[in-house]
């Protein structure tokens, strides 16, 4: 393979700002920007694992970590967090791969064997969990993994972790948690103070600035250079300054990013009497008109939200389905402008769901589009998980790993104790004909909620072989 270092455009670790190195981009001569150490080289030439989320390659996996313990980068410091993220993320992708491939890596020495073992943890799945329990390190690792999406970022090897867990998986949850890293902005000009007050009495209480000044200006060059070369994230950050859910000096400085990376479709305008004015084609305040709009279109859930609908008579019939083409119009309008907001696929998702119910052509195949996008894109918002659980579970028995997959999700995000989560799963057991499965789970289920007569009468109809199961095609 090769001397290389490890994936691509990683953040600068602590040393590169101490030694007064900047963190400017180099340009290929076809433009691409390429980031540099000192010289070193290219953080990562190999393409195999920067992409690896466009081409997943699990097989392949196992090889690929060889050639780089060969080359101690299993061992090399710099290296083992982008390393860590990216196997966390692997392992979480192909739980069924784990053992096969811990087979193999236990033969690596310790010092490398230890990286992996911290992936497992990371990965926090239930076979990576009984893996490190049954092994000589599982005293280290009994603690229960934090939640990845709530890390506090703390150093720039976090910031590598985050990287190589998106090269993973592409999931846009890691994204998320770099832009995180620039609220530390308001740190900035620590490092000259630092330097200008070195040896004094006050060059201890500067230095906390100092470091949080490196984590920022190492997540603005990483955030530039992987947005530039990788559309997915300058996507997924794009949809994040939209969102509306950004703290002030988050929403600043990502403009900025990607006002260098797109500068013909992003401005940043700096004026005396604010900190900043982004030009964003005259976008509108996301707390106010969208809000109302949601609430509209979650009361038609009382009508639509299920199938058959529940009209009382032809007459709210008639109101019910004018309301909803009118909410479709106004939600597609907003929509035609904000293609990445989450709240306006969710929206428009939850309207199509409900077009489906009432038998509108077309809304079902127009509800998948819109839930395969905005899933890419925000795998782990709750509401956006929890319409397309739905939709999925009530159109075709065929569709109905995709309702549990959104359940997983959801499990993940809110727990193992959520009723409506944990209840969905037993259709969707049942609709790929694992009664075995959804036996299980009602049981599971009724530890939540103990006297729930629908599961309960469900529970002794599949025992004695007497259940069917209708969906609205």
């Amino acid at each position: 393979m090769g001397t290389r270092s490890l994936m691509c455009a990683f953040a600068l670790s602590m040393w590169l700002l101490f030694a007064g190195c900047s963190t400017d981009v180099t340009h290929r001569a076809d433009g691409a920007g390429t980031p540099t150490r000192m010289g070193v080289g290219s953080v990562s030439d190999d393409a195999w694992f920067a992409f690896y989320y466009q081409h997943p390659e699990p097989d392949e996996l196992v090889a690929q970590i060889r050639a780089l313990a060969d080359e101690g980068l299993l061992s090399a410091e710099k290296d083992r967090m982008p390393l860590i993220g990216f196997l966390s993320g692997v392992f979480d992708r192909h739980p069924t791969k784990i053992t096969g491939w811990m087979v193999e890596f236990e033969k690596l020495p310790i010092v490398e064997l230890s990286g992996i073992y911290d992936a497992l943890w990371y990965a926090n799945t239930e076979v990576a969990s009984d893996y490190l329990a049954g092994s000589l390190a599982a005293e280290a690792y009994r603690d229960p993994a934090p939640s990845l999406d709530a890390i506090h970022i703390d150093s720039p090897a976090i910031l590598d972790f985050y990287w190589g867990r998106f090269f993973a998986t592409g999931d846009q949850m890691p994204i998320r948690q770099i832009v995180s890293a620039l609220e530390y902005g308001r740190y900035q000009g620590a490092r000259q103070r630092y330097l200008d007050a070195a040896a004094t009495a006050t060059s201890g209480a500067l230095f906390y600035e100092f470091y949080m000044e490196s984590i920022f200006a190492a997540a603005m060059w990483s955030l530039e250079v992987n947005a530039k070369t990788h559309p997915l994230i300058k996507e997924y950050c794009e949809g994040l300054l939209r969102s509306g859910k950004l703290a002030e000096n988050e929403y600043a400085w990502l403009a900025i990013v990607l006002s260098k990376v797109s500068p013909e479709l992003w401005h940043v305008d700096f004026r005396e009497d604010t900190a900043y004015v982004v030009d964003t084609r005259g976008e509108p305040d996301y707390a106010g008109p969208w809000d109302t709009l949601k609430a509209k279109v979650l009361s038609l859930n009382r009508y639509a939200g299920s199938y058959p609908p529940r009209f009382e008579d032809a007459i709210i019939k008639y109101k019910i389905t004018s309301e909803w083409q009118s909410l479709v119009e106004k939600v597609k309008k907003e929509y035609a402008q904000y293609p990445d907001a989450e709240t306006l696929l969710y929206l428009l998702g939850e309207l199509y769901r409900q077009g489906h119910n009432m038998d509108v052509p077309g809304a079902a195949i127009d509800a998948g589009k819109i839930y395969e996008r905005a899933l890419r894109m925000y795998p782990r918002s709750v509401d956006l998980n929890m319409s397309a659980a739905y939709f999925y579970l009530s159109i075709d028995p065929r569709f109905a790993h995709l309702g549990e997959a959104c359940l997983y999700r959801l499990r993940e995000v809110l727990g193992a104790n959520h009723p409506d989560v944990e209840r969905g799963l037993v259709y969707a057991y049942l609709y790929q004909d694992r009664e075995a499965d959804a036996i299980a789970q009602i049981d599971r289920y009724l530890t939540l909620i103990p006297n729930d007569p629908v599961m309960l009468e469900m529970k002794q109809a599949l025992l004695r072989g007497e259940m069917e199961i209708r969906v609205h095609e």
